[in-house]
């Protein structure tokens, strides 16, 4: 996974789409912990359940049949 960051072996735009959500989560959770004494809250949101981004919207069919479903769940 480390030795690809760039996408110069391979590209996978969702791939790469989670690997970059899943860093942000993890970041988050480190960032909750560093900060656990200082009554600092940290939040990390998943983008596609927040509403209609213009990645959703370029998607097509068929995930702009599940992704509202998926939104609700």
């Amino acid at each position: 996974m480390f030795d690809n960051l760039d996408g110069h072996l391979f590209y996978k735009p969702f791939t790469f789409y989670g690997q970059s959500k899943l860093a942000t989560a993890l970041f988050a959770k480190e960032l909750s912990r560093r900060l656990s004494d200082s009554g600092i809250a940290v939040n990390s949101v998943h983008p596609g359940a927040v509403g209609g981004t213009s990645l959703q919207r370029s998607l097509g069919f068929p995930f702009n049949l599940i992704m509202p479903v998926r939104a609700c769940s």
